[in-house]
């Protein structure tokens, strides 16, 4: 198997993802304890989410954030055997899902705290 994966920041095109320098993500664990990550922007394996679903939560913590500093990734692979051979194409677009998210969460917020009134349906 062999995976071509392509990464823009937010300064632009990333050339070399695991050339970057590494940056520590520091969370606050409570009763004056912390945890350090180390991570580079765009590669996997980092302490942020990389999945682009939804999932309403709040308050969010800082390590629920969709890959910060990530605009998008595009990865291609390909698979090869004696008789069948897949290309697979996979475009993840992390300052959608953040907007996404964010839009999501103020119209959820909002349902939740308005009143409605009594509905009359029979069950």
């Amino acid at each position: 198997m062999m995976i071509l994966s392509y990464a823009w920041g937010n300064e632009g095109f990333i050339p070399d993802l695991e050339g970057q320098p590494a940056q520590t993500f520091v969370e606050d664990l409570g009763g004056n304890r912390t945890s350090e990550r180390r991570f580079r922007t765009c590669a996997a394996g980092g302490p942020f989410k990389t999945s682009v679903e939804y999932a309403f939560t709040t308050p969010r913590e800082p390590a629920d954030a969709i890959m910060p500093s990530c605009n998008a990734t595009y990865e291609i692979t390909y698979q090869g055997g004696a008789e069948i051979s897949t290309i697979e194409f996979a475009l993840k677009d992390y300052e959608l899902a953040r907007q996404y998210q964010t839009e999501l969460n103020r119209q959820t917020l909002k349902a939740l705290s308005s009143s409605t009134s009594t509905s009359d349906m029979d069950l």
